[in-house]
Parts: C-alpha cells; sequence; structure tokens
C-alpha cells in the first residue's frame, strides 16, 4: 500500500530495485527489492531519493528536516553499514552514472550561476563549467539534462541569463559538454525547458514532454514525430 512510489535500479546488479513508498503524508519507507531470492528488506536511510553509486552504495542530498534549505550535503553509505561519508558539503542536485558523478552547485562568490561539476570513481575532477542560474520560490530551478555514455557527452539546457523562473522568457540553449575533450558546443537555441533522451549511440536525441522532437545532434538539426 503506497502514495506514491520511486524506484531506483542497480546499474551494477541489475537483479536489485531501491523502492522507496510514500504515505499520503509524504512520510517514507525505502525497501531493497533482490530478484535473485525473492526478498524485500526495508533500509534504514535518512532520505528517500538516491542514486547506486556502486554494487553496494548508494549517494543521496542529506536535506535538512527542520528548517529549509537551498543546497545540502552529499553523502554516500554502503548499504548495511552505518558509516556515512560526506563528499561534497553544499550540494543542489547530482547524478550518478557507471564510471562517473556529477554535481550542480551554486557558484562561489556568484549565486546568480550554477557551477556543474564531472568527477570519476576516485572523485577527480574531469570537467567544470558554469552557467546562468533560475531561481524558484523555494529553491534553484536545474534545467533537464542527459548522459551519453558511449561518447562520454553531457548533454543539457541553459538559460541565457539569471533571473527568476517565472518571469524568464528568453528560452534555453541546447549544449553538448565533451568529457574527453573539455569543449562545448550549442546544438539549437530558442528551446523550452523540456525532458531529454539521448540514443544509445549518443548521436541523436528525445526532446519534449511527450518525446515529440527528434534531434540530430551532429547535424544540429530538429524534427517533429508529432504533427498537430
Amino acid at each position: 500500500p503506497s502514495y506514491d512510489l520511486d524506484f531506483e535500479w542497480n546499474r551494477y546488479n541489475e537483479s536489485q530495485v531501491i523502492i522507496t513508498k510514500f504515505a499520503e503524508d509524504w512520510s517514507f519507507q525505502v525497501y531493497l527489492l533482490d530478484f535473485t531470492n525473492a526478498s524485500t528488506t526495508e533500509l534504514n536511510l535518512p532520505q528517500p531519493f538516491m542514486k547506486w553509486i556502486e554494487k553496494d552504495e548508494v549517494a543521496y542530498l542529506d536535506w535538512d528536516k527542520t528548517s529549509p534549505s537551498l543546497v545540502a550535503p552529499l553523502i554516500m553509505k554502503k548499504l548495511g553499514s552505518d558509516v556515512n561519508k560526506t563528499v561534497f558539503s553544499k550540494i543542489i542536485q547530482f547524478d550518478a552514472y557507471r564510471e562517473m558523478l556529477m554535481t550542480v552547485a551554486v557558484k562561489e562568490g556568484e549565486p546568480s550561476m550554477a557551477n556543474y561539476s564531472f568527477f570519476n570513481k576516485e572523485q577527480k575532477k574531469l570537467l567544470s563549467f558554469s552557467v546562468p542560474q533560475l531561481s524558484k520560490f523555494s529553491d534553484w530551478l536545474v534545467p533537464f539534462y542527459d548522459y551519453s555514455e558511449h561518447k562520454k557527452q553531457f548533454i543539457t539546457l541553459i538559460p541565457l541569463t539569471s533571473g527568476e523562473e517565472d518571469t524568464y522568457t528568453e528560452g534555453f540553449q541546447l549544449i553538448r559538454y565533451d568529457l574527453k575533450k573539455g569543449s562545448s558546443e550549442l546544438i539549437l537555441g530558442g528551446m523550452d525547458n523540456v525532458p531529454i533522451s539521448i540514443s544509445p549511440s549518443g548521436d541523436t536525441a528525445l526532446l519534449g514532454n511527450s518525446y515529440e522532437k527528434l534531434v540530430d545532434l551532429n547535424k544540429k538539426k530538429s524534427f517533429d514525430l508529432i504533427k498537430e
């Protein structure tokens, strides 16, 4: 029984998935479902949303439950252990991939800018860049993005200027960052902030709330898949 559910597959062991069960008051319980032995184990985790970073280790943002905050420490925790490791102290958002960790933070000394950083498994920085940042009523807007593990390329939408989300009207640019080369390039301009899904090859992407637009990332052209 649940009011809402969240799932996080273990990319290192695909027979496991973490399930977070929410009640109507948004209290939650976290479970580890293992298909190999058909077991469900409740986990003692203080936050509902997490990412797998190793076969038996997760990471999460440890938001303060007693007072609102715009940033939180990034914690790594081995399942079955009581030891927590604080990796970064002030993060807005993060994501984890098989060989890489991505963090978004407020740029130090420039609160109107967001700083994106990429780290390998040894937490060595691979790439970092700053972009204008939009604020929301109670937090920051992190525009949609996706990552091509095949090409080691990060694609995201970025605003042209900083400001408030509800009054911003200048559109977004679709930018591709190459982690191997340390370079970036503009793919398309005048875009809305909509979900992005990169193809396995890394050559094309679907954009839109219904993924109704196909973008050729190399030719920098877009095509409508659905006509009204």
